[in-house]
């Protein structure tokens, strides 16, 4: 078995990193028509990226595949309280997926938490709706909590489920 390291990076983006990050919604369209029934609008990630540094402890870090941005990650640290965070989309292009980043990404993320914070729970949404979202998050550990919550959205409100995972203190 190798013991190689995936080539891929997680980095916090700016809103100078704006053209890339739209790149990947592009890259991600079928997404956004499924949750939101339309594809990315034209400056969404320059929009994203500025709503994320106004938020304290939000971060939009950028998944690079051999120098490629290829994804995304949204997170908030100490959110919705302390020692807990909560991912808000973890987003791969999709000639990308299926391919094992997604899960390197995450399992970087994770690591960083336990080793370099105090965070010790993990918190996302997923649509009700989308059970190839929920099958991968529960290979990835995470369990339904049993709670949902619903988005307004300018279509519909769609239902979503909270799933959690309890980071363990080693790795």
């Amino acid at each position: 078995m190798s013991t190689q390291l995936p080539p891929i990076r997680l980095r916090p983006l700016t809103v100078a990193d704006a053209n890339t990050l739209q790149a990947v919604y592009n890259g991600a369209a079928d997404y956004f028509l499924k949750l939101l029934g339309r594809r990315p609008n034209f400056g969404e990630a320059t929009r994203d990226l500025q709503a994320a540094l106004m938020e304290t402890n939000r971060y939009i870090m950028g998944i690079e595949y051999d120098g490629e941005m290829v994804g995304m990650l949204d997170v908030r640290l100490h959110y919705p309280e302390v020692n807990i965070t909560q991912i808000g989309l973890l987003l791969l292009t999709q000639s990308w997926r299926n391919r094992g980043v997604g899960t390197w990404a995450l399992r970087m993320f994770e690591s960083w938490l336990r080793r370099d914070t105090s965070i010790r729970q993990v918190r996302l949404n997923v649509a009700a709706s989308n059970r190839e979202a929920q099958r991968f998050w529960q290979r990835e550990g995470y369990q339904f909590s049993g709670e949902t919550t619903r988005i307004e959205l300018s279509t519909h409100t769609p239902r979503l489920l909270v799933m959690i995972k309890t980071l363990s203190e080693l790795s």
